[in-house]
């Protein structure tokens, strides 16, 4: 079974876990329905403004469906790995958007630009 841990950021820099989805299959289907449950549940709270994931297209649709007016971002550790792996820039093209964003700051991330704080919330 796959595991989407959504975590969020304090006004003090504080990581804290918001849900974990255990999904059969990384699916839109399946990240729309567990977004669309956090939504429910997040009835009066501010919605996510920015949205920092790896470049899981699955979950980037999704994203676009449930929280539309958010940013979706990519996490810079991820497009360090891949552009070593595969020393050319293939894999970013399609994206260069989500990644300038990044780099610019043109959007308030709190200085969020990788999925770090997922990652270490799993070894928690």
């Amino acid at each position: 079974m796959h595991l989407l841990e959504i975590v969020g950021v304090t006004p003090t820099n504080m990581t804290f876990a918001i849900a974990f989805v255990y999904m059969h299959k990384k699916s839109e289907c399946n990240y729309t329905w567990a977004l669309n449950c956090l939504k429910l549940i997040m009835d009066n709270c501010l919605a996510p403004c920015v949205i920092v994931t790896n470049r899981e297209m699955t979950l980037i649709k999704a994203d676009k469906i449930v929280f539309s007016e958010a940013k979706c971002l990519l996490c810079r550790c991820h497009i360090y790995t891949n552009v070593l792996r595969y020393l050319k820039k293939v894999w970013l093209k399609p994206y260069n958007e989500m990644y300038v964003s990044v780099l610019i700051d043109k959007f308030l991330n709190f200085d969020n630009h990788t999925t770090n704080r997922v990652e270490n919330q799993h070894a928690k």
